[in-house]
């Protein structure tokens, strides 16, 4: 049955093979060995490495900035809102509101201020320069004046018309000054008496009347919001002029301003102050408008700046206007005269349509630029009575809002190339075709704009007639007397 011996052999090698990959498994844990004495020492030392983490940071906590300089809010003076203006011998003249926090606690408390003098006071310092009017009016405040929650600066109308890059300089550069300032042109009045006569009519909190006043001017666009890193950007680039809100008092109102309060004058004495009562289109000038009771305070309108100084105003209608051809409009009540009916109108409201198209065609000499609108029409009110809720009638009233409109539109820019200003951004379209920044700024586009023909094409469509489609008629004798 085989070899005796080799079935010996195979017998001992078979006992002999475990034993050996025994050895064999013991000599390769021997050899992790080390391994595990090392994990085992990371594990002790892990503790140590965290606690040397810890006193690091711990001693960083001294060393680093930290709260060893604060201070608690009690112990600043927050400006609200700042003007400033050219004094009789060209000095500065910073006027301020400053925070009352008694005032404004009351506010929000039990009690409820009843002017704006009393969650915030009126202060006006003089210098050569304003960090310098700055520094005067920090030393004669108890607190430290800070300006971190300022919203608007205010800018009277003679250091606008000198230029309003220079003044600027200062809220650019101070780090306490945001660049989402809200910036204002004052008209006709000097910037102090902004602050001493503005009474809201709702919000006595100051903050919250000025964001009550930007939001109004963009549902309305009867007057543009202007940031003042909007006017950092135009004044930085080429062939651009910018537009600024303008504020003003209304005279009227001032009449009937007794102290902090506004008492409306008599009717007869109203009607008698009315401007030109004969006059087609009310007045929307800044400072005219018709109107009795409310804040003296009027935010109706434009400033027209080149190369940042003041060179021309627009009034409500204008601006709106202004605001078509920039792309920028939004929404407002139009009124239009009826040609079938002297004396009477239609209004509607016009909605943003379509992108608006620019094209300037420097082809020819003049240039010529062509704008298109799209606006989207709501019948609101047909004065004259007439049947105009029909298909007929819907294309006569948008022939007769496209005429105006454009009319209005031609005037304007017309108005603007006499300056020349050009607030519209006409020249963007050129400025991407130009290959290089060089080339760009070798456009000479007031020039070419002054003669430039201008072409508007703004056209209303309109969809709705309102909750009413005709006009009723009033009953006959013989109706009322079945009735």
């Amino acid at each position: 049955m085989g070899d005796p011996a080799l079935r010996i052999h195979g017998a001992f090698c078979g006992v002999a093979r475990p034993a050996a990959d025994h050895e064999l498994l013991e000599g390769e844990k021997k050899e992790r060995r080390p391994e595990g004495e090392d994990a085992i020492d990371i594990l002790r030392n892990r503790p140590k490495k965290r606690l040397l983490l810890i006193f690091s940071c711990i001693l960083l906590l001294g060393v680093l900035p930290g709260c060893w300089d604060k201070r608690e809010l009690d112990q600043y003076a927050f400006v609200l809102s700042m003007g400033i203006d050219l004094g009789e011998h060209d000095e500065i003249e910073l006027s301020v509101r400053i925070a009352i926090p008694s005032g404004m606690a009351q506010q929000g408390g039990a009690g409820r201020a009843s002017s704006p003098a009393e969650v915030s006071k009126v202060i006006t310092v003089t210098g050569r320069t304003t960090p310098e009017a700055m520094a005067h009016l920090d030393s004669q405040v108890e607190r430290q004046v800070s300006y971190m929650h300022c919203r608007t600066v205010l800018i009277g109308e003679s250091l606008a018309r000198q230029g309003i890059a220079p003044y600027l300089d200062v809220f650019n550069r101070y780090r306490e000054f945001r660049r989402s300032l809200f910036l204002f042109i004052i008209k006709d009045v000097p910037v102090r008496d902004i602050f001493m006569n503005t009474t809201p009519v709702l919000e006595y909190n100051v903050a919250r009347y000025l964001e009550s006043i930007v939001v109004s001017m963009e549902r309305t666009d009867y007057a543009p919001v202007t940031r003042l890193l909007d006017i950092n950007r135009t004044l930085e680039q080429h062939n651009v002029d910018s537009v600024m809100t303008v504020f003003t008092l209304n005279p009227q109102i001032l009449k009937e301003k007794q102290d902090t309060k506004v008492k409306p004058r008599p009717t007869p004495e109203f009607r008698r102050d009315d401007p030109d009562p004969e006059a087609g289109q009310p007045e929307t000038d800044p400072g005219k408008l018709h109107r009795s009771g409310g804040n003296p305070l009027e935010y109706i309108g434009a400033a027209v700046l080149v190369s940042g100084k003041l060179v021309a105003y627009m009034d409500g209608e204008e601006t709106r206007i202004w605001s078509m051809l920039v792309g920028r409009y939004t929404t407002g009540l139009w009124t239009f005269p009826d040609p079938s009916q002297p004396g009477k109108y239609i209004s509607l409201r016009l909605n943003r349509g379509d992108p608006i198209e620019v094209t300037v065609d420097d082809s020819v000499r003049p240039i010529r630029i062509m704008v298109k609108a799209e606006l989207d029409g709501t019948v609101v009110e047909v004065s004259s009575r007439k049947p105009y809720i029909t298909p007929e009638g819907f294309r006569e009233m948008e022939r007769m809002a496209d005429k105006d409109l454009n009319d209005r539109a031609l005037r304007l820019v017309k108005r603007m190339q006499k300056i020349p200003a050009d607030p519209f951004l006409f020249v963007r379209t050129l400025r991407m075709r130009t290959l290089t920044a060089r080339e760009y700024w070798r456009i000479p586009w007031h020039d070419w704009y002054e003669e430039a023909e201008f072409i508007p094409v703004i056209h209303v469509e309109v969809r709705r007639p309102g909750y009413q489609i005709q006009p009723g008629e009033p009953a006959g004798k013989e109706e009322r007397l079945v009735k």
